[in-house]
């Protein structure tokens, strides 16, 4: 009986100072509604990007030069050195021009800067791409360095103001000449996907490799390769004999990349266990400065009621009752600033995720995770106690006569 009474003294004590327990939780309201917050957040954009990724063919390894600013050193001949390897399926090359091109769109005085992406026939079956009209580069069109091109439904609607335009003819202009390429294709790349936001979805146009590569007067080289495999298991071996074969080639050290889309996701779960640790150290220190504010308002708590103590203990209250309510009455405040931290910690978290997503190509879920509900709920109960024992000890010390003399 006596136990609730002391519960019950600590939730009314509490109340009777809204304002003054308010501002006390602060800090452990901003820590706890922190690091809910946070790994909703992080869980949410990393659970999108999962699936995302996961749409690619998880079977490649994308290559390229280290020193991606420099010129190109990669060639053709290289590519059908890696063909031969062993767990090699198929070998495609992506050739990049500056952004400096410009189509010119329906209206004659308007254009739309960009840059063009020369693919071979090979990438449409790795990365398996859908046409919503015509089709993808042919091997055809490599040999022969046909001036054809492939170009997204909104390029299409900006320049011709419909979707299917193939066997239209499409005019860029830039540091590679004034070129008219015959549209063959329309592909079909969904707006709100990571993929709508890799190079070859955002060029003004996708053309044959070896059509860009003769303009830009280097015929022999590329400036990356994506590798199929035939069994995603051996991804890193296979990494390392393709960067091996490669050094070995050019008379490199350490001269070229071999990243396979399982590393990538390895590298992006990296990142967010990082990214969240830190935070959560962060919000650590804000749960320390909330507890030293709750043991420093306690401290206030047991100079006011003084002389209520020195009545409790005349009248035969034990030490251990008044230690109880004073730890019970820090635990009151550490509890509720959590439940508030949690509540805001949620809502903030599904309110920034929601706009996110309005601006993001993905759709971002915020994924509230109990066991870091759980966390915090102990955490606060925990804080409550640590910093509420030396106040409650100081409480059940007083000396009778003393508290009643106390003004």
């Amino acid at each position: 009986m006596q136990f609730l009474e002391s519960i019950s003294s600590a939730v009314k004590s509490v109340l009777s100072h809204k304002m003054r327990s308010f501002l006390t939780m602060l800090g452990i309201i901003i820590g706890i509604s922190s690091v809910i917050m946070i790994t909703s957040i992080g869980d949410g954009v990393y659970n999108a990007i999962h699936n995302e990724i996961a749409t690619f063919n998880m079977s490649t390894i994308q290559v390229f030069p280290r020193n991606v600013f420099g010129p190109s050193i990669l060639t053709y001949n290289d590519m059908d050195a890696i063909q031969n390897l062993p767990n090699v399926n198929n070998v495609t090359t992506m050739i990049e021009s500056n952004s400096n091109q410009r189509i010119q769109l329906r209206n004659p005085l308007e254009t739309r800067r960009g840059s063009i992406t020369g693919l071979d026939h090979n990438y449409h079956i790795i990365e398996n791409i859908n046409m919503l009209y015509g089709r993808f580069i042919s091997e055809n069109d490599i040999n022969n360095m046909a001036r054809v091109a492939v170009i997204r439904p909104e390029i299409s609607i900006q320049v011709f103001g419909f979707v299917n335009s193939v066997g239209r003819t499409i005019y860029i202009e830039g540091n590679l000449g004034r070129l008219a390429l015959t549209v063959v294709g329309i592909i079909d790349v969904p707006l709100d996907t990571i993929a709508a936001q890799s190079p070859p979805s955002m060029a003004l146009a996708l053309v044959p490799a070896t059509t860009l590569s003769s303009l830009r007067n280097t015929p022999n080289n590329i400036d990356a390769m994506m590798v199929s495999m035939d069994n995603p298991i051996f991804a890193t071996e296979t990494a390392e004999q393709i960067t091996r074969l490669l050094n070995i080639r050019h008379n490199r050290e350490d001269g070229f990349a071999a990243l396979s889309m399982t590393e990538v996701m390895d590298f992006i779960e990296i990142i967010f266990v990082g990214v969240t640790a830190f935070i959560t150290f962060v919000a650590g220190i804000s749960l320390f400065v909330g507890g030293v504010g709750v043991m420093n308002i306690m401290m206030v708590t047991v100079t006011e009621r003084t002389r209520e103590i020195g009545i409790r203990k005349s009248l035969g209250a034990t030490g251990v009752l008044i230690r109880l309510q004073f730890v019970f009455e820090s635990i009151v405040i550490t509890l509720i600033g959590g439940i508030l931290g949690i509540i805001f910690g949620i809502g903030s978290a599904l309110a920034l995720t929601i706009a996110v997503s309005h601006f993001s190509p993905m759709e971002i879920i915020a994924t509230v995770d109990v066991t870091a509900i759980i966390i915090a709920v102990v955490s606060s109960i925990l804080i409550g106690v640590i910093f509420g024992v030396y106040p409650a000890g100081k409480a059940a010390n007083l000396d009778p006569v003393d508290s009643l003399r106390y003004e």
